[in-house]
């Protein structure tokens, strides 16, 4: 999954936090994660690894805190 550029998870019921298989994803630049359960924060690897998103879709799920840079 390193070579994936596109994910799109958006309206699965998914829930806990965000997996962190997902640090090895390094050239994606689309994200979806939108409408789900997830909860707690952003990791910090998330702004480390994720430099090449352009399109980061978060919302109707249960973040809290600061986005990393």
């Amino acid at each position: 999954l390193t070579s994936l550029v596109s994910l799109h998870l958006h309206k699965n019921i998914f829930s806990r936090t965000i997996p962190i298989s997902l640090k090895n994803c390094t050239a994606l630049m689309i994200l979806d994660v939108g409408e789900n359960e997830f909860v707690g924060n952003i990791s910090t690897w998330f702004g480390e690894r994720f430099s090449r998103v352009v399109v980061l879709i978060l919302r109707s799920n249960q973040f809290r805190g600061l986005l990393p840079t």
